[in-house]
């Protein structure tokens, strides 16, 4: 079984394609915890892109020039569509916009969040399809946000702040891969609108878990909020499970269980 941890993204809106005033390096001690068996594990990191990826042989090279062309696409729209790096809201995309910056945009108009909710995520969803022809098995962790493919049960350690122990879960793997992210109000300098200590999402995607944890974490203010979060990311297609934590509860919805 494969196990890691799923430490709170530090996401600030431009933090991670482009930098910006909020944005700051935060060593990244919890990588220590990710060891997948039989997997080998390499960083490769570009500008402000700092990614770990577990796989079945060192295939530096290729995340590299892949996490290149993914950053170059988002930057180079970035330049001629400010309002993309800044809204906080979906925006409509150019139609000859590349793939990576209209996928954002669909994760983006899914749950009604600026397509920078979806940066980390779809440049680890990016690298990981451009890897898993190489890498049946892997794993692609940016800023604790995940794409992971392979089959069978991932052992996932969330962690949640002081107030909670390691909240462990166990999702359901995919050959394709699926997406695992969070966003936290109070770990981190990430942009959230809400008070949860972690929101953590189940997706298709890696891009669309991105936005769909930021949307579901601004409206978790406080625990009173928790079933009716829950019930949202129910009614979600794109949402397979989800995992709220604030103050003293813990809240988990769909195809996950505890460990």
């Amino acid at each position: 079984m494969m196990k890691f941890d799923l430490h709170r993204k530090v996401k600030d809106i431009q933090q991670t394609v482009s930098g910006g005033e909020k944005g700051e390096y935060v060593e990244r001690k919890y990588r220590a915890m990710i060891a997948p068996e039989g997997l080998i594990s390499f960083e490769v990191v570009d500008g402000e892109s700092d990614l770990l990826i577990c796989a079945q042989s060192d295939l530096t090279e290729l995340a590299g020039i892949s996490l290149a062309a993914a950053r170059r696409e988002i930057l180079s729209y970035i330049d001629r569509d400010q309002v993309f790096l800044k809204s906080l809201v979906p925006v409509k995309v150019a139609e000859n916009a590349p793939t990576i910056v209209r996928e954002m945009a669909e994760a983006s108009n899914a749950f009604n969040v600026g397509p920078m909710a979806a940066v980390a995520g779809v440049i680890a969803q990016r690298v990981g399809a451009d890897l898993i022809k190489h890498s049946p098995r892997l794993l692609v962790e940016n800023g604790g946000d995940i794409y992971i493919a392979g089959s069978g049960d991932k052992r996932v350690s969330i962690y949640a702040g002081d107030k909670f122990p390691f909240i462990d879960i166990i999702v359901k793997g995919k050959p394709d891969g699926i997406g695992i992210c969070t966003s936290s109000a109070t770990i981190g300098p990430s942009l959230s609108f809400g008070s949860a200590d972690a929101v953590t999402v189940i997706s298709r995607t890696a891009a669309m878990a991105d936005a769909a944890a930021t949307a579901l974490a601004n409206a978790v203010n406080s625990a009173d909020d928790m079933d009716s979060v829950l019930q949202i990311a129910e009614e979600s297609a794109e949402i397979s499970g989800v995992v709220i934590a604030i103050e003293d509860r813990i809240g988990i919805w769909g195809d996950l269980k505890l460990a």
